[in-house]
């Protein structure tokens, strides 16, 4: 596994690759923010193995956390709306972003 730091900046990364459920959506939001801190279009991906939002429960997960990405992830809907929903007071919708590959 290999993460950066909080606050460390690395203008050329343009996709992010989370091998397992971030732990919470702050995580995920910091994780996965980084390539926008440049202003380019990035991807951000979670590679999930079945069961494994279940599994972070019985493992002491914290319950929100472990639920609010479980739930973002299974969301078939804008992903910009549920992460404002959980890190913004005003909600953003994909409608809202002027940019490319929000889903």
């Amino acid at each position: 596994m290999f993460a950066l730091c909080t606050g460390v900046d690395f203008p050329g990364i343009v996709f992010v690759l989370h091998e397992s459920t971030p732990p919470s959506m702050i995580d995920f939001c910091q994780e996965g923010g980084r390539p926008d801190r440049s202003g380019k279009v990035a991807s951000s991906v979670i590679i999930v193995e079945p069961g494994e939002v279940e599994t972070r429960l019985q493992q002491g997960g914290e319950l929100a956390d472990v639920c609010t990405m479980g739930i973002y992830i299974q969301n078939n809907g804008c992903r910009r709306d549920k992460i404002s929903e959980y890190t913004y007071v005003e909600r953003v919708e994909c409608s809202d972003v002027d940019s490319a590959g929000w889903d």
